[in-house]
């Protein structure tokens, strides 16, 4: 299991755009609400005393969609993991999540979506 075979490639494309060059917010879509957005559908599996969601407001809004993916996927490989944070930190997605089932797919899949969500433009 690989992050292509969740997200599509017009998504990741519009990931790396938004990543590899500074995106003028005007021209492009931003979710100013990212973490409310997440928060709402997610928050039955945020972890009683953790944050769930620090994304910001200067989060791309692909960026939430292909989250968004990766934890349905990471629900239907354990049904029980939990959310402690997902955040940015230095322009780069941090995710800290519990699961004891599908160690090496859930693995695979984090470690992907980090590296490609990471942009030095949302560094601030």
């Amino acid at each position: 299991m690989t992050l292509r075979d969740i997200l599509d490639n017009d998504l990741i494309e519009r990931i790396r755009n938004h990543n590899e060059k500074e995106v003028n917010p005007e021209s492009s879509r931003f979710s100013s609400d990212a973490d409310l957005t997440l928060f709402h559908k997610w928050a039955y599996k945020v972890e009683k005393g953790w944050y769930g969601f620090d994304l910001g407001n200067k989060v791309p809004y692909c960026w939430v969609l292909a989250i968004d993916k990766v934890l349905k996927k990471i629900e239907e490989l354990d049904p029980e993991f939990t959310i402690q944070q997902i955040k940015l930190k230095y322009g780069q997605l941090c995710f800290y999540i519990d699961y004891n089932k599908n160690i090496d797919e859930i693995n695979q899949l984090a470690k992907e979506l980090l590296e490609l969500c990471c942009s030095r433009h949302l560094i601030y």
